[in-house]
């Protein structure tokens, strides 16, 4: 599981340094210095995802056998877009021009864990994605601790629909 949020600066060849909480993988039982990068669920983002989770994840989609026009038309797109990088001994990996066009990223950006991949976008985006307005995440909020998820959260008591308060420390 990917967890947490990091501040990078893209160097002049366009590398990004993967922190180490990131490459450890926390609590994937990885060791991450190879990552499948590619277009991220949300709007102008990019997803590191393991080469593990990313064949599993595929290989759920297609046997899906979905034939939606733009369901393929999507598929394409997305497959044509996704590279394989590895890191450099300084955890660092290339962004392909692509991919970095793709997205608009500027110098700035933030790496942040989004459970089962990592989202990279610009430090402007991340800003524009934390301050949205509170009320627009409380339903799947509430749907996340209410579905057992807070079994394993620390500080919320099994069974609780309860989401820790906003005053509480993000890590």
């Amino acid at each position: 599981m990917f967890i947490g949020t990091y501040e990078r600066a893209l160097d002049e060849k366009n590398r990004l340094q993967v922190p180490a909480p990131l490459r450890a993988g926390v609590a994937t039982g990885c060791t991450c210095d190879v990552f499948i990068l590619g277009p991220g669920p949300g709007e102008e983002t990019l997803a590191l995802y393991t080469e593990d989770w990313f064949n599993a994840r595929s290989a759920d989609v297609l046997s899906a056998g979905i034939s939606d026009a733009d369901y393929v038309d999507f598929m394409e797109y997305f497959y044509s877009q996704v590279v394989r990088v590895e890191l450099d001994k300084q955890g660092r990996l290339v962004l392909p021009e692509a991919l970095h066009a793709h997205i608009g990223l500027a110098k700035e950006v933030v790496l942040s864990g989004s459970g089962q991949w990592i989202t990279v976008r610009s430090k402007e985006k991340y800003r524009d994605f934390v301050t949205r307005s509170s009320a627009q995440r409380l339903g799947a909020r509430q749907r996340f601790f209410r579905n057992g998820a807070a079994k394993s959260v620390p500080g919320v008591p099994s069974g609780s629909t309860n989401p820790p308060s906003e005053s509480e420390p993000r890590t």
